[in-house]
């Protein structure tokens, strides 16, 4: 949070994107901390992330991120304020925030076989669904996009690809999951596991597995443009 929350205002959650950090929203905020009818009414959070981690697990670091907040400043669900949130991303930021408003069903699952089917340990079965099995945020009330690569990117820095890409650039903790998976891959519950699906060079191109099945997801407000747009309801002016 850029200041302490204020009871019934709106957090407005700042995302960067790829390489980037919190200071690439340096013009806005010195914009925003000018503006009074901004603040009367609204406050800045950030959420800051590894970018080199794959997209989905980014997300569900900043569903859980959001989801802790909330509980942690409002137990008792009684702050208006924090049920109309505004989330803001830009370029990889923004296929974050999407992630906090979309309901992806088994839209991105990639397996043959159902979660509690999928042969792998409680802690990797649990990474999955958490990053692949969405279901949308009630408190994010509007989400903002700018400069974001919903198809997909040739630009080889900083984008997730494939799954299979996903899961080998996990963090630490869950390298036995490449293990895992290929193992699964054998057995033929992952028909799309290949050496090719590892290529670093590949894995942010728009025709990479998690591109197609994410930019072919139903979005809140229709059809995507090439163009920065927001969806979301508009908050009653106070």
């Amino acid at each position: 949070m850029l200041h302490p929350h204020r009871t019934g205002h709106v957090p407005v959650v700042l995302v960067h994107g790829t390489a980037s950090s919190p200071a690439r929203w340096a013009e806005l905020i010195n914009e925003l901390e000018n503006d009074p009818r901004f603040w009367h009414d609204y406050e800045i959070w950030f959420f800051i992330y590894n970018t080199g981690n794959p997209i989905a697990y980014s997300a569900s670091l900043l569903r859980d991120a959001l989801t802790k907040a909330i509980a942690d400043l409002d137990p008792e669900g009684k702050d208006p304020g924090l049920k109309q949130m505004v989330v803001i991303g830009h370029s990889q930021g923004g296929l974050l925030a999407k992630m906090t408003v979309i309901d992806t069903g088994m839209h991105l699952w990639p397996f043959t076989v159902s979660p509690n089917e999928l042969d792998v340990s409680a802690e990797t079965r649990e990474t999955l669904t958490h990053a692949l099995i969405i279901k949308p945020l009630p408190f994010v009330k509007r989400v903002i996009f700018v400069a974001t690569p919903h198809r997909g990117s040739y630009q080889a820095l900083g984008f997730l690809g494939s799954l299979v890409s996903w899961l080998v650039n996990l963090p630490g903790r869950l390298t036995k999951t490449k293990r895992r998976l290929l193992d699964s891959s054998e057995a033929g519950s992952i028909p799309r596991f290949s050496e090719r699906h590892t290529d670093r060079h590949r894995q942010h191109e728009p025709e990479q597995y998690f591109y197609q099945k994410f930019s072919g997801h139903p979005d809140c407000g229709g059809g995507y443009s090439k163009f920065n747009y927001s969806c979301g309801q508009r908050r009653a002016a106070r």
